[in-house]
């Protein structure tokens, strides 16, 4: 088989399989929303002491832009 032909195949069989994925529903979801920003926790907890962050514990989701 040359090179085109086997590229082909491997192309056949990634599509087979993505639409495989897709009946079973959304293929690759991504329901992650960020809640804050880096920039914006660090203006708010930049010059937070250890201590202090460690009793007063903040659950954030951050995201790459």
């Amino acid at each position: 088989m040359s090179d085109s032909n086997d590229e082909n195949h491997l192309i056949g069989e990634r599509r087979a399989k993505l639409a495989a994925l897709r009946a079973q529903g959304p293929a690759y979801p991504n329901g992650f929303r960020r809640d804050a920003l880096a920039a914006e926790l660090l203006a708010t907890y930049l010059d937070r002491d250890n201590a202090w962050l460690e009793s007063n514990p903040v659950h954030v989701r951050v995201g790459d832009a």
